[in-house]
């Protein structure tokens, strides 16, 4: 059957007044008004200058998104004017995207509101964002589960675990990683920790993808060899409020569910569903750096003093202040309020910094600085299982 000739509208366009040009509608026959031939190219012409192929140009004229200024009602044959060409350019980079079809033709009919279509862009990046997040989630379950098989025979998970701990100790790891934990508005599934429960300790990671805290507690086996939750934040609270005593706790994870009772009070909570960050490998990567043995009080103190820079944290809309961290080849660092001057110079979002100092609740830290890309490690002298690591704000 013969392609008819057809009324149809071009693509919108804009002029540089912004206003929208559209064709006039075309009278019976094979040309479009005020479209000269001498302008008009083939599909194959098309297809070279815009990046679309042949098919594709063919599937947006019969969707109604790129229809071309004439076609020939005998052969059929698609010819496009040079003013199509932005749109046919347009169309080629949000198909290479994965852009939805519905939101492709928002783009285009909005072209002349910038603001309108980059929104429509913006919402885009933000799902391709989301599942990128969660593709890197699954690569690190699935690298832990390639890790997990090296030297150990499998078996079935254990249904329960249910170890006791000392109450003081639980809660000083508690206090430790509390503020690595993210805020339920920013990351809610980071607000909560990793708690996992071996046959001789407890190990508890926090993070907020800026700070993440690791610690343990030495732990007696009850029952079961071998679990790890994810606790939310709420129940890490009111868990915390029962550990003020001298004596055990005991924790208890069973099908979904996380408990702790002491002193004959009891908390229980729901785990959370979402896969936790793989912390080993980010522990694994730590290059370690220089290290500096310093008073506790005296590094938060001089942090306190120094006046820091003003920064916006884009990733997430926060307005913080910055220092700069500065190691010595004689040994000795300093902290400073002024931009980076050297290779090795690090820049810390003050605020984490302090509350990372506080958290370890250590007389002295250790520290470490191994360049402005990496984290700087904040450990406990006398305690080689805790590390913090505060991520560095890039200039």
């Amino acid at each position: 059957m013969r392609r008819s000739a057809a009324i149809r509208m071009r693509a919108s366009s804009c002029s540089s007044s912004g206003r929208r040009l559209v064709d006039p509608q075309p009278g019976r026959g094979a040309r479009v008004h005020g479209v000269d031939d001498d302008e008009l190219r083939g599909i194959g012409d098309m297809a070279q200058a815009s990046g679309l192929s042949v098919s594709a140009l063919r599937f947006y004229d019969r969707a109604g998104l790129l229809i071309p200024a004439v076609v020939d009602p005998a052969t059929g044959y698609r010819r496009y004017s040079a003013d199509q060409l932005a749109s046919a350019r347009l169309l080629a980079g949000m198909r290479q995207v994965g852009l939805p079809l519905a939101e492709i033709a928002a783009v285009l009919e909005q072209r002349c509101d910038v603001a309108a279509a980059t929104s429509v862009l913006d919402a885009h990046v933000r799902r391709l964002e989301d599942r990128l997040d969660d593709a890197r989630r699954e690569l690190r379950r699935l690298r832990s589960l390639l890790d997990s098989e090296q030297g150990e025979p499998s078996r079935w998970p254990d249904e329960s675990v249910s170890v006791d701990v000392d109450a003081r100790a639980l809660a000083r790891a508690l206090d430790a990683i509390r503020f690595a934990v993210a805020d339920a508005s920013r990351e809610p599934r980071l607000n909560g920790a990793l708690i996992e429960c071996e046959s001789s300790a407890v190990r508890i990671v926090a993070t907020d993808r800026y700070r993440l805290t690791a610690c343990e507690v030495v732990a007696f086996q009850r029952a079961g060899t071998r679990m790890s939750v994810v606790a939310p934040a709420g129940f890490l609270d009111d868990a915390r409020a029962l550990l003020d005593h001298d004596g055990d706790a005991t924790i208890d994870l069973d099908r979904g569910r996380i408990a702790i009772t002491a002193a004959a009070a009891h908390v229980s909570a729901d785990c959370m569903v979402d896969a936790f960050p793989d912390y080993r490998q980010i522990l694994r990567r730590h290059a370690g750096g220089s290290r500096f043995v310093v008073d506790a009080q005296d590094l938060r103190a001089h942090v306190s003093s120094v006046t820091a820079r003003p920064f916006y944290r884009e990733s997430d809309g926060v307005r913080t202040t910055v220092i700069t961290l500065r190691a010595h080849s004689d040994g000795t660092f300093e902290v400073t309020a002024n931009q980076p001057e050297t290779e090795t110079d690090v820049i810390l979002d003050r605020s984490f910094l302090l509350e990372a100092i506080d958290a370890c609740a250590a007389e002295r830290i250790t520290l470490e600085i191994a360049g402005p890309l990496a984290p700087v490690a904040l450990r406990r002298p006398d305690d080689e299982q805790f590390v913090s690591l505060l991520m560095p704000v890039r200039p």
